[in-house]
C-alpha cells in the first residue's frame, strides 16, 4: 500500500466543534496609559458587518397605507382597520395579517 503525502492545506483538518482561524489576522490596538498594546482579535472580537433584511413587498405596502391613513386622519383603531382591509385586498391568503400589523405599528 502506498501512502501518499498530504499536502498544506490538507495537513491540518478542522472537526465539526472547532473554529475555523481567520485567513488574515486582526489586531486589537489600545493604549493603556504609557504603552501601544497589541493583541490577536479572535473570530468573535471581530466586527461583524451589519445585515439588512430585505425590504419586501407587503412591508412597503404597509408602509405606503401607513402613511396613506395617517394622512388621512385616521385614529389608532380605524388606521388598523384601514391597513388590514387593504393589505387582504392585495394578499387574500395571508393568514398572519393581524399579528404583521401589530408588529408593524409596534416599531412606529
Amino acid at each position: 500500500m502506498d501512502l501518499i503525502p498530504l499536502t498544506k492545506e490538507e495537513e491540518r483538518l478542522l472537526f465539526f466543534d472547532e473554529i475555523q482561524p481567520p485567513k488574515e489576522l486582526y489586531y486589537k490596538i489600545y493604549h493603556d496609559g504609557g504603552h501601544y498594546v497589541g493583541t490577536l482579535c479572535t473570530v468573535s472580537q471581530k466586527k461583524h458587518k451589519r445585515t439588512r433584511k430585505p425590504n419586501e413587498a407587503i412591508d412597503e405596502l404597509f408602509d405606503s397605507l401607513y402613511y396613506n391613513g395617517l394622512k388621512s386622519g385616521l385614529k389608532r383603531r380605524y388606521l388598523t382597520n384601514f391597513i388590514r382591509e387593504g393589505i387582504l385586498e392585495m394578499y387574500p391568503d395571508y393568514l398572519e395579517v393581524d399579528e404583521f400589523i401589530k408588529d408593524k405599528m409596534k416599531k412606529k
